[in-house]
């Protein structure tokens, strides 16, 4: 009876080895990829104060993209190389991978994907002048995004919205968006979320000429 019981003591002993190695396996398999998605966040925030460092390193995650990585991490490197692509003004490129990244995204039903594709879509539809193609890319951002908790997504989806509404001379409708986003970026708490807010606010007082306040929310 105690040689059962010590018998049975030991192989739960060995069971509890056995899921504590294999919780460590996958732990030492999931960090590369969490370390991979850290460096792109890391390196989205870089993309709006270095541009050609940031593009560097976009192309360096896009070729090292983890095995283990899912088609929405793909979009989002796809997503991060155009953005660093459109502040070098490599435009061409710029479209081309947004245009990747909102198709895998779709594939992959990923709204939040999606909707940073089609933002980038409409910074390149500014470059090359297609205000029919810039109309359409903001309000489909705009519209996948609702229900997805991202504040900074939906601030940036706002404000280049109320910029496309101000350039089709739809002034009200730019203002009123850009005072929905200040209102939802304060009640997130989202820096960046407050950044793309205050940017939409401030272009709406600069061209309405009202320098003074334009200059504060810049």
């Amino acid at each position: 009876m105690a040689g059962g019981q010590s018998g049975r003591v030991r192989l739960a002993g060995m069971c509890a080895a056995a899921l504590c190695a294999l919780c460590w396996l996958a732990a030492a398999v999931a960090a590369p990829l969490d370390d991979w998605r850290a460096d792109v966040a890391r390196t989205r925030q870089l993309a709006d104060n270095d541009g050609p460092a940031a593009y560097e390193q976009a192309l360096r995650l896009l070729s090292s993209l983890p095995a283990d990585a899912s088609p929405v991490d793909r979009a989002r490197a796809l997503n991060l190389l155009a953005r660093t692509e459109i502040h070098l003004a490599l435009t061409k490129p710029a479209t081309q991978h947004a245009q990747e990244a909102l198709q895998i995204a779709a594939a992959a039903a990923d709204r939040a994907g999606q909707a940073e594709a089609e933002i980038n879509l409409s910074l390149t539809a500014i470059n090359e002048g297609r205000i029919d193609r810039l109309v359409e890319t903001t309000t489909h951002s705009l519209s996948l995004l609702d229900g997805v908790q991202r504040p900074e997504l939906l601030a940036e989806a706002m404000l280049r919205t109320s910029v496309m509404y101000r350039r089709i001379g739809q002034i009200d409708d730019s203002v009123t968006l850009a005072m929905q986003g200040i209102d939802i970026a304060q009640r997130s708490g989202n820096s960046l979320a407050l950044v793309y807010a205050y940017h939409g606010i401030a272009i709406a007082y600069d061209q309405s000429g009202r320098l003074a306040e334009a200059a504060e929310q810049y």
